[in-house]
């Protein structure tokens, strides 16, 4: 009896063991999983391994292609995917980020794993033909990776931003035929892809000078057209007026919201309703994120972020004060609230504002209802932020 005892006890000890040991793995798993790193776009640099310089450099490449073409693309560089494939965890991130437009799906990701001496660039569904695994590896092996082995990473990773966004463009300036190119052994540069119809013109035994002149792609005479103003500094003369133009309305903004509080609080006089002044403050800010959004370099300058700063806490601060204005006397009242019921998953709360005003005794007290509380989805996998997707393709490559 003793001895089945003993056996009993062996075995349910044996089998203890192998469940501390599976659940041992599974915590093991779930620490040295990755998880989704923090949208950033257009680069999110996790290990800071790009200069100032660098950084501008790559913004400067995405916000141009999403200026003309809408276009997302997205850098992402961290140190290690901790034993994931590399391009399966690219397309995870790909897609909870949600890179490009919905239904359009003319995103793309370029992630670099320096540790792991990896880079993959990965397509959505629009570029999926033109980028293909052949076509992405053939482009990092000839632009990327030389770099990345020589030691200049940040030459790397500009390298690889500036050939993605050229053929990006190219595929968004010549159609969508031009996308059925993209299982070439290499990537094909638009004056070379001239260069080699000329070529195979001439091989064939073709000696008309006519037939073997390269015609200049719809890049290259854009480039031409715009080399004179390059010249002439017209671009940068129209970048400094339109800074100055939401400098001034930032400025008005800011003078004329001071102005009217000052006149309601010291004086109790409105210069016009608070609905008309709320609207106002409205149509300045919205002209000056309109304008700022047609200068890709913007936040660049030296007053770019003072300026910008300045209006938005402007703009919060005087929707706040217009919701402190007594409407007996105009002068300021104060406005305080407290939760009477807290809400819950399955019902609404209720809440009770009280505004005071100690100029003229203006007192009201009145009740809100609180929306119910929401149960937030989860973060990890695969889970689309509601832009573009991404559904194979791609490919990567080695250093």
């Amino acid at each position: 009896m003793q001895r089945t005892d003993i056996r009993g006890t062996i075995r349910s000890f044996h089998v203890l063991m192998l469940l501390v040991f599976l659940l041992g793995l599974s915590g093991a798993s779930a620490v040295f999983s990755r998880s989704m790193p923090v949208r950033r776009v257009p680069l999110n640099d996790e290990i800071g391994l790009l200069d100032a310089q660098t950084v501008q450099e790559v913004k400067r490449f995405s916000q141009l292609l999403y200026r003309d073409h809408r276009s997302e693309l997205a850098v992402l560089i961290i140190s290690s995917t901790n034993g994931q494939n590399a391009g399966q965890y690219a397309e995870r991130v790909f897609n909870h980020w949600g890179l490009g437009q919905a239904g359009v799906n003319n995103g793309m990701l370029i992630m670099f794993a320096i540790n792991d001496r990896r880079v993959e660039i990965k397509p959505g569904i629009r570029y999926r033909d033109r980028f293909s695994e052949s076509f992405c590896t053939s482009l990092l092996n000839r632009y990327v990776v030389p770099e990345m082995k020589a030691g200049r990473a940040k030459n790397g990773v500009l390298a690889a931003v500036r050939e993605v966004a050229a053929e990006m463009r190219s595929f968004e300036e010549s159609g969508q035929s031009a996308g059925k190119v993209g299982g070439s052994a290499g990537p094909v540069r638009p004056g070379e892809q001239s260069l080699a119809v000329s070529g195979s013109h001439s091989q064939s035994g073709n000696q008309n000078p006519a037939a073997t002149k390269s015609v200049p792609t719809a890049r290259q005479a854009q480039q031409t057209q715009r080399s004179p103003q390059k010249r002439l500094g017209l671009p940068s003369l129209k970048a400094d007026s339109v800074r100055l133009i939401i400098f001034g309305i930032i400025a008005l903004v800011i003078c004329g919201g001071v102005y009217y509080f000052y006149q309601a609080y010291w004086l109790g006089r409105l210069l016009m309703p608070v609905w008309m002044f709320v609207l106002l403050i409205l149509i300045g800010g919205v002209s000056a994120v309109g304008l700022v959004s047609t200068l890709p370099d913007f936040f660049q300058g030296g007053l770019d972020v003072p300026f910008s700063g300045a209006g938005g806490v402007a703009f919060l601060s005087f929707l706040w004060c217009a919701s402190h204005i007594c409407p007996r006397c105009n002068m300021y009242m104060s406005v305080w609230t407290r939760t009477l019921r807290s809400p819950t998953y399955y019902s609404t709360g209720l809440g009770e504002k009280t505004v005071h005003c100690e100029n003229c005794g203006y007192h009201n007290v009145s009740t809100y209802t609180i929306s119910r509380r929401t149960r937030s989805s989860s973060s990890g996998g695969s889970r689309s932020s509601g832009g573009g997707r991404s559904s194979g393709g791609g490919g990567g490559a080695s250093w």
